[in-house]
């Protein structure tokens, strides 16, 4: 697709739209709008797959250590919204 412009467009376009709508239906396709569409805009920026593989894996290993070191902290409130409703 990063050959020709006019299929590379439309096409970005079209997986970006459709992994918004699998998101807001499902929960884990969320990980298609998080991902995918990134990985995707990577591998269109580079001629040759050999040339952007190593910056996808980066990508992808990035995102699961990122998610795994949120998952070491419990969730809490800002303090911002709990000062602004609790008045």
């Amino acid at each position: 697709m990063a050959q020709w412009t006019w299929i590379a467009i439309p096409g970005m376009f079209l997986l970006a739209f459709g992994s918004s709508l699998l998101a807001s239906s499902k929960p884990f396709s969320m990980i298609a709008l998080i991902l995918c569409v990134p990985v995707a805009g990577v591998g269109l920026s580079y001629d040759g797959l050999e040339n952007s593989m190593g910056l996808r894996l980066l990508i992808i290993v990035g995102s699961i250590v990122a998610y795994g070191w949120s998952s070491c902290f419990k969730e809490h409130e800002s303090l911002a919204i709990t000062r602004r409703f609790s008045s």
